[in-house]
């Protein structure tokens, strides 16, 4: 076996211990709305090398505690960042293996590393090399329920780092706050990262090469020392750089580090054709990042300023009551992370009526018991969450209108088949989170707890069509 000779490299060890822990059989089924992944199941497959579960003298766990101790041995002989990526690699194939024994393994690794950088090696501009697998140790730590040794290593490996660190952004260097906020220890470390003036990590310091949108719209959105900070970023009105806005979309200049954002919605009739330009405040680009958030307010930087100004609270009100909504709440120790992909907003189904405490909070969308005799019976949704169509909202216009397809109808469709069909002219649809009825006048009387791009709303029954799949009149999140 390969990892049984100590004369093999650290990347034949890592390749066959990969190959133990890979699993075995089809993937968990993973609910996929549009083609955009959605909710992704954990994945509890058998691993490839259960067989070896009953090999002794050494055992599998022994075997891979001696490798990783052995190339981190290694990893310090060559005095080099790149070295420890493959060491921390292995260390995490061990968490997979077995949580309990790989916790002291776990601490050794973080104390090698500690140890490399007060010796100066490679280590500036190199992080994001480690970022996945220091993230998937800590999280393997946390998830065998040893919490303070290995949040202690967390939080001094954080505040041993700064963004000049990275080449680029690499989000998942919070996964572990992100996945655990309600430990006191990550809660303390968030309020330090995120609203500390001493902090390396606050925006009011030079963040480049931080990307900051990529961290507005990550799952930190529901860690509450972050959520604080984006509050009072929606109210900051230092100037930043400067906006564009004309008919097809938007486009900002911030600190000259450049950027933009499409539009998936029609202009409002208040805009010229020559489009409008203006100063770009903090609070207009935290907003406009926050907008993109499932349920969040529209935000549109050409708006008035007094209309920016009311909408910015309403988001901030958004982000008291659903912000937990974003919450991470994954148990694989995987770090794959889509830089591109939005925190999916998430409700757990409630065993019974929705009360006026869950609602506020943010368990629920609606509550119908607001009397004490009031018969309220919750509706299963047999696909959890369901795609619905508010048949009435006509609250968000279309960019581009696009024809309703009668369902049923096969493809392929020509020019003058499509011409003929009405267009869809707004966004209508959304998940459908909550269904409950209550009893009126001897009728039971239907409600969904909807959810679309810019809003969150109780609605009736009779104004929601029930899909099976969003429509391509629906914008990609």
């Amino acid at each position: 076996m390969v990892l049984a000779d100590p004369q093999m490299t650290c990347k034949l060890w890592l390749d066959a211990a990969k190959k133990i822990i890979s699993p075995v059989g089809h993937p968990p089924a993973t609910k996929s709305l549009n083609g955009v992944p959605d909710i992704v199941v954990d994945d509890t497959r058998p691993m490839a090398g259960e067989v070896l579960r009953g090999m002794k003298n050494p055992s599998v766990t022994e075997v891979l505690v001696k490798r990783s101790d052995d190339s981190a041995r290694l990893a310090k002989l060559a005095e080099s960042g790149f070295d420890w990526g493959p060491v921390c690699e292995l260390t995490t194939c061990l968490a997979k293996w077995d949580h309990k024994a790989a916790v002291p393994v776990i601490h050794r690794r973080f104390a090698d590393l500690f140890t490399s950088i007060e010796d100066d090696f490679p280590f500036q501009g190199h992080a994001h090399d480690l970022t996945a697998p220091v993230a998937n140790m800590i999280d393997a730590g946390l998830q065998a329920g040893e919490d303070d040794l290995l949040v202690h290593d967390y939080v001094a490996w954080m505040r041993a780092t700064t963004p000049s660190d990275f080449h680029f952004f690499e989000p998942l260097v919070f996964m572990p706050l992100w996945r655990h906020p309600d430990n006191a220890k990550m809660a303390e470390l968030a309020r330090w990262l995120f609203l500390a003036q001493d902090s390396p990590w606050h925006p009011l310091h030079e963040l480049k090469p931080i990307k900051w949108e990529e961290a507005i719209t990550s799952p930190l959105v529901g860690v509450p020392a972050f959520r604080e900070l984006l509050k009072r970023e929606l109210a900051n009105t230092s100037p930043i750089g400067d906006f564009q806005v004309c008919r097809g979309g938007l486009s900002t200049d911030v600190r000259n580090s450049g950027g933009g954002r499409a539009s998936y919605y029609a202009p409002d009739v208040d805009v010229p054709e020559s489009g409008v330009k203006g100063p770009l405040r903090a609070c207009d680009y935290y907003a406009a990042e926050v907008s993109r958030l499932e349920g969040s307010p529209r935000y549109e930087m050409y708006w008035s300023e007094k209309r920016r100004e009311a909408a910015g609270k309403e988001m901030s009100r958004f982000l008291d009551q659903w912000g937990n909504c974003f919450r991470d709440r994954g148990k694989s120790i995987d770090s794959y992370y889509d830089d591109f992909a939005l925190p999916k907003f998430r409700l757990s189904r409630l065993p019974h009526p929705a009360t006026p405490e869950d609602v506020a909070a943010g368990r629920a969308i609606f509550s119908l018991c607001d009397r004490p005799d009031a018969k309220v019976r919750v509706i299963d949704l047999k696909s959890y969450p369901a795609i619905g169509r508010w048949k009435t909202l006509q609250q968000f216009r279309l960019l581009n209108p696009v024809p309703i397809i009668p369902p049923g109808t096969k493809e392929p469709y020509n020019e003058k088949f499509l011409n003929g069909l009405p267009k869809e002219l707004y966004d209508r649809e959304g998940f459908l989170w909550q269904a409950e009825e209550v009893l009126i006048d001897g009728k039971w009387r239907r409600y969904y707890g909807f959810v679309g791009r810019h809003i969150i709303a109780k609605v009736p029954g009779e104004e929601i069509e029930v899909l099976g799949e969003f429509t391509d009149a629906h914008p990609p999140w």
